[in-house]
């Protein structure tokens, strides 16, 4: 099972195993860019596992800033998702249930 999708008791059991583990000095600053079809830089910045994902910070291809665009709830973000794909007017990514069964899911961008 993936790190990120252990449940709770399972991470509680894991936890003194991570603790043991080296960890580096520092963490990035970043986890991805995505360039969408009008060419816009969508910038996410870096989260770890069990951290709520903070918005996409989104720049005009001049470097301009067009604002920020929070992903719906539930919407799998983690580093080993499947590739999350973000166009000129959509979101498309897997989401998981209770279960774990995943589901593909296409979100409108409401740009207003």
């Amino acid at each position: 099972m993936c790190p990120l999708h252990y449940t709770q008791a399972q991470a509680d059991a894991r936890r003194p195993e991570w603790r043991d583990r080296p960890r580096a000095e520092t963490l990035p600053v970043l986890r991805s860019l995505h360039l969408d079809a009008a060419g816009n830089l969508r910038v996410e910045r870096y989260f770890g596992p069990g951290v709520e994902p903070s918005p996409f910070e989104v720049y005009a291809p001049d470097g301009t800033w067009l604002g920020s665009v929070s992903m719906p709830p539930g919407l799998d973000r983690g580093a080993r998702a499947p590739r999350l794909e973000i166009g000129d007017d959509h979101v498309l990514g897997v989401w998981r249930d209770a279960q774990g069964v995943e589901y593909v899911r296409l979100y409108r961008l409401d740009k207003s």
